[in-house]
């Protein structure tokens, strides 16, 4: 488990792992939060001070926000203003959200099992019946309908009557502690577990298998994976693992890695994979998907390397603990220091919209905007009065919502779009 410091960054780091997992407008149970760029910042009344642990969109837009202690707050305006929807929901600490087909809210909490809102978050009813661990960390929707639940110490659950019963799908599941739950497009489940590896079901749930074969270290902290349907896991002290069978064998491909506490992985359009490290080997490339790495460090002068973004012209950037954002235009040769007018160095997210603009958010100086792929930046943190910023997310709409360490979600109001 995270240390109490590390524990607001973990929160929004998930948040945006199963942001991504899920993908944006899918059937799948999870409606996405997405990121963009203004001149203007303000903060979404109502989960204000509250640490936000999870976020979902609907299919009219409207907003859910998931908090630590205050709840679930909606925003029907975009997230200009946001009100509190908790009648029902007797247990206020949210840290997952899921939404169905139907439109029906499902909210995941710590201690309170899962509550359902058939009436757009109005009014919540405890759905436990048959759910024996109520310490809910994961939610995922798959195309029937069916909802699986990851409990602390409990393993999966499902439901296949839209949450009013509950059974336990454990059968071969060797460990129980399930932060993160994914389904792909076959219907395959994947769960991964507190260092146990990864465990998938091709049967719904009815059983599943360890498909840790080769995966020596079962600490993942990153995933991508390629349009060969490749899996990438970055592992922290054991570098990345491949599978390029559906998981059920990894590979360790870590020729020319020397560095292996991965922090992040991205994959360009060519297919070349990118690995930003902690400390001591910055940034690493492969160009044969994975079978061998390159350092591709120069003009990088921090290693640490907490996010990683490449956009539609395939440049690369590169967010660091203290040396802000680093930008690439040769595919990783070559590194330049993009911070004119950056004047926080600590960056924790990075985020590009569809227009290109890229959008940095620091640790204790709030957000920067280039409109320069990066030769420049402005500060744009007008009404942004938490300037810890952690994770970003843009809707179709291009609006940009940012969250922050305990000032809540903030979003653009404004966009030069």
């Amino acid at each position: 488990m995270p240390s109490p410091l590390k524990r607001p960054f973990f929160v929004l780091l998930l948040l945006l792992i199963i942001v991504l997992a899920f993908g944006c407008g899918k059937d799948n149970g999870v409606a996405p939060i997405p990121i963009e760029e203004t001149d203007f910042w303000r903060q979404t009344n109502g989960p204000g001070v509250e640490i936000v642990r999870s976020l979902a969109i609907n299919s009219s837009g409207h907003i859910f926000a998931g908090t630590r202690d205050g709840g679930v707050f909606r925003s029907e305006d975009n997230g200009d203003s946001w009100t509190a929807v908790n009648t029902g929901l007797t247990n206020t600490d949210v840290p997952a959200l899921a939404i169905n087909s139907s439109g029906h809210i499902f909210a995941g909490t710590y201690g309170g099992g899962v509550f359902r809102s058939q009436d757009n978050g109005g009014s919540w009813t405890a759905v436990n019946t048959g759910l024996i661990n109520t310490d809910v960390r994961a939610l995922a929707i798959n195309s029937s309908g069916h909802i699986f639940a990851g409990t602390w110490h409990g393993g999966v659950f499902r439901s296949q009557d839209n949450g009013d019963s509950w059974t336990a799908v454990n059968t071969g599941l060797t460990n129980t502690y399930v932060p993160a739950l994914a389904i792909n497009s076959s219907g395959h489940i994947f769960a991964g577990t507190y260092g146990g590896g990864v465990f998938r079901s091709q049967d719904n749930g009815g059983s599943w298998t360890a498909v840790n074969t080769g995966l020596i270290n079962t600490d993942v902290r990153a995933l991508a994976i390629n349009s060969s349907g490749h899996i990438f896991a970055g592992t922290f002290g054991g570098g990345v693992f491949r599978s390029q069978d559906n998981g059920d064998n990894w590979t360790e491909v870590n020729t020319g890695l020397t560095n292996t506490w991965i922090n992040a992985l991205a994959i360009n359009q060519s297919g070349h994979v990118f690995a930003g490290t902690y400390g001591g080997g910055g940034v690493f490339r492969s160009q044969d998907n994975g079978d061998n790495w390159t350092e591709v460090n120069t003009g990088l002068t921090e290693d640490i390397i907490h996010a990683l973004a490449i956009n539609q012209s395939g440049h690369i950037f590169a967010g660091t603990r203290s040396g802000g954002v680093f930008q690439s235009q040769d595919n990783g040769g070559s590194w330049t220091e993009v911070n004119t007018g950056l004047t926080s160095a600590w960056v924790r997210a990075l985020a590009i919209n569809s227009s290109g603009h890229v959008f940095a958010g620091t640790y204790g100086g709030g957000v920067f905007r280039s409109q320069d792929n990066g030769d420049s930046w402005t500060e744009v943190n007008t009404g942004l009065t938490d300037a810890d910023v952690f994770a970003f997310d843009i809707n179709q709409s291009e609006h940009i919502f940012a969250g922050t360490r305990s000032g809540g979600v903030f979003c653009s109001v404004e966009s030069t779009n």
